[in-house]
């Protein structure tokens, strides 16, 4: 399965780039510290929702729980 793990070398290769080069000096990026992702990131955890729903499913997030009522 080389081509997955070419894929996602290729997509820290890309994310690592993107965090590097910035549009404007003086503007606050928010990115995923896991994937780079830019989208849906969450403030508290400094990640995006998905890395934050694998994270909490494998319980590496103290304090975090599925809803349940």
């Amino acid at each position: 399965m080389a081509g997955a793990a070419q894929k996602a070398a290729a997509k820290r290769k890309n994310a690592k780039k993107e965090r590097g080069s910035l549009k404007h000096s003086t503007k606050a990026y928010n990115r995923c510290e896991l994937c780079g992702r830019s989208h849906g990131y969450i403030r508290k955890f400094k990640v995006c929702r998905i890395c934050f729903r694998k994270l909490a499913m494998n319980g590496e997030l103290p304090g975090v729980r599925k809803a349940t009522w």
